[in-house]
């Protein structure tokens, strides 16, 4: 339980350095995704960036997925509107503002409609955590990570440690686009 405590915390510093060493969004957020990618224990990462005037997420940027998946979610354009028929599971995250654990995909995605359905089906993911990423009020993007099969699912403990990325990327993005 230490260990993986210290982990977390040397985690969360390597985040702080990564955002620390860049200004403009598009390093930043390659700077945070790839420190993710080293040095968690989630096996791939996503982030969709929060488009106001189109009210979307969009701009995928990933880690840890296969071509064919990092295409599919590139081209991916996720309503944050509570009414329509597409995968609005990750908009209402952005809207409701709280991070969400599902710790079996498999069973989570029976009660589900076919959009968000079929989102998480075609991920692979056997669990997976998401959150917005806010700073000042302002939704800014939605950061998914996830294991597909080693280390048994995301706990609570994943949860609350992708909260705080999500809260320094947030503070770090809304800085990027003040400069």
């Amino acid at each position: 339980e230490n260990n993986r405590r210290v982990e977390q915390l040397q985690l969360l510093q390597m985040v702080n350095e990564a955002v620390g060493r860049h200004l403009e969004e598009e390093p930043l957020i390659d700077a945070v995704l790839d420190t993710l990618a080293r040095s968690s224990t989630w096996e791939r990462s996503l982030l969709l960036l929060v488009d106001k005037d189109a009210g979307v997420l969009n701009r995928a940027r990933v880690r840890g997925f296969d071509d064919a998946q990092a295409a599919r979610l590139a081209a991916l354009e996720i309503s944050l509107e509570p009414e329509g028929d597409d995968a609005r599971l990750f908009g209402n995250i952005v809207r409701n503002g709280e991070a969400v654990l599902i710790d079996d995909v498999a069973e989570y995605v029976s009660n589900l409609t076919d959009g968000n359905r079929r989102l998480l089906e075609d991920g692979g993911s056997s669990s997976l955590g998401a959150g917005p990423v806010e700073a000042q009020g302002d939704k800014l993007a939605l950061i998914v990570v996830d294991r597909v099969a080693s280390d048994g699912p995301l706990d609570i403990k994943d949860r609350d440690q992708l909260r705080s990325v999500a809260a320094a990327l947030g503070k770090a993005l809304s800085n990027a686009r003040l400069y």
